[in-house]
């Protein structure tokens, strides 16, 4: 069993590669942020511009999620896929629009609010050209998405060099059909790496995920 995130700017063929892989490996797909009350309140906030207001509700949001949903699903041993997690928090609710030595010096105590109960064993990060990201949203919007700003993208390049434990999934030359093949190629690859053995969920962690706020 095995949770993997799929994250990535908008563009990139997040959605599209998360589907694809919850169809390839059998796993139950779920989003953040849910359709739940806090996942409700969390996007009204996201798209009225007010991201760092929305970080509590993403949280409360993200915990009911791992508890409600992800890890009753892995303990009946099926893998789960979810479009967006913390990752995206990091980048998104983490000091918006702020200097990148600023949201670096504050990711340290950002990610503390996560015990490793509620982390993805894997995370896919999609990215793409920025010419590419742009011209798929405006297909996809009319417009370029506000989420392309300069200051979110410095975030997922530095998490991209950065960060260890990623998949990086360049879709930049893949047609939307072969987006799911091409990242599964690269999450089989990484399992080994990433994930060793089988897990095994017990009771202790989700005692961990509950207290984990």
């Amino acid at each position: 069993m095995i949770f993997i995130a799929v994250e990535g700017p908008d563009g990139a063929g997040k959605s599209t590669v998360a589907h694809g892989l919850a169809r390839l490996l059998n796993a139950q797909l779920t989003h953040e942020p849910t359709k739940g009350r806090w996942g409700r309140e969390a996007k009204r906030l996201v798209d009225a511009g007010r991201n760092e207001e929305a970080l509590d509700y993403f949280l409360a949001d993200r915990k009911e999620h791992a508890l409600q949903v992800i890890y009753p699903t892995l303990m009946t041993g099926r893998p789960v896929v979810c479009d967006r997690f913390y990752l995206s928090s990091v980048v998104y609710q983490c000091c918006p629009g702020e200097s990148l030595k600023l949201w670096r010096g504050r990711i340290g105590h950002f990610t503390a609010l996560y015990p490793p109960a509620l982390l993805p064993h894997l995370t896919v990060m999609v990215t793409a050209d920025r010419e590419v990201l742009e011209e798929r949203c405006r297909k996809r919007d009319g417009k370029q998405d506000v989420a392309l700003t300069d200051w979110v993208m410095e975030r997922y390049r530095w998490l991209m060099e950065e960060r260890e434990g990623l998949v990086v999934f360049d879709s930049t030359s893949y047609p939307e059909r072969a987006m799911a093949a091409g990242a599964l190629s690269q999450v089989i690859a990484a399992l080994p790496s990433y994930v060793g053995e089988a897990i095994s969920f017990s009771e202790a962690a989700l005692q961990a995920a509950g207290e984990g706020q």
